[in-house]
């Protein structure tokens, strides 16, 4: 399994690294007169890039941290008009392009001075993962040049694994119930195609690479999760559509047949009409 260590002195939800204040004259002088610019608030910005639609998030927290720790809040969002970046696998520049208008809201949502100091990911998903390594690899390609143009720091953009949104999510869950000090409970994320499910477990996972060691707050945790590619929901909707097409009109049981073939062989032309649930693509 893999192991991923967090602080447990600082909220994970921010990257930033302080040193330790020691309380000498130095520290205690900060204390009392902070530089001015420790008062403004930092910024961040993510674009989930999801397999039916990208999403993206500018956070913001304060720069003088209390405790050492930044409480993270969201200060804006914006949906991408369109589908999502692995549907421009035919025409990847589309998918940069997509993204320009949510980037020129969070330009005019963080201060310009800000700008340059604030960090820009996009984290792709499982729609990504469908995709065969060319097709992928130029889509991303063609995105990162659209992110560069712009002023933030950039940091990269990257398909995350089947383990990576597993447990990202399963932290989330848990952290937001506060269950880190109550106990932990299993998460199941329904995406548009795969489904993760996670659960902190005392038996080590027969297979290795569904096992991941977290260190969270100064405490251990083996966590079981595993990533099931093509079991989305979009992917089930295209599935049992697939399937609806092949049933048949007028099932008979096998004494019947004979007559109900007569039968069926006068009647009107028969069409299958399939209505897809609604809501569910939002």
């Amino acid at each position: 399994g893999s192991f991923l260590s967090l602080d447990p002195r600082k909220k994970f939800c921010s990257q930033d690294k302080v040193s330790d204040v020691a309380w000498d004259p130095l520290s205690l002088a900060y204390a009392l007169d902070p530089p001015a610019d420790s008062l403004l608030s930092q910024y961040g910005i993510v674009l989930d890039a999801g397999s039916s639609h990208t999403s993206m998030f500018v956070y913001k927290w304060p720069a003088d941290k209390e405790n050492d720790t930044g409480i993270v809040g969201q200060h804006s969002s914006c949906d991408v008009q369109g589908g999502g970046i692995s549907s421009y696998a035919d025409n990847p520049s589309g998918a940069g392009q997509s993204l320009v208008e949510c980037l020129e809201q969070a330009l005019r949502d963080v201060p310009k001075e800000r700008h340059a100091g604030t960090p820009l990911y996009l984290g792709a998903t499982a729609g990504m993962r469908l995709l065969n390594p060319e097709a992928s690899a130029t889509v991303l390609a063609a995105v990162t040049r659209t992110l560069t143009q712009y002023p933030f720091d950039f940091r990269g953009a990257r398909i995350l694994s089947g383990q990576d949104e597993g447990v990202f999510g399963w932290v989330t869950a848990n952290y937001l119930l506060e269950n880190f000090i109550k106990g932990t409970l299993g998460a199941m994320d329904l995406g548009g195609a795969s489904t993760q499910i996670t659960f902190e477990t005392a038996i080590p996972a027969e297979d290795p690479a569904n096992e991941v060691q977290l260190r969270l707050y100064g405490q251990h945790y083996r966590v079981y999760t595993h990533s099931f590619l093509c079991y989305g929901r979009d992917q089930v909707l295209q599935r049992l559509l697939a399937s609806a097409l092949q049933v048949p009109l007028h099932p008979s049981p096998p004494h019947l047949r004979e007559g109900a073939e007569q039968m069926e062989s006068s009647a009107p032309e028969q069409r299958v009409e399939v209505t897809m649930p609604t809501g569910l693509y939002s």
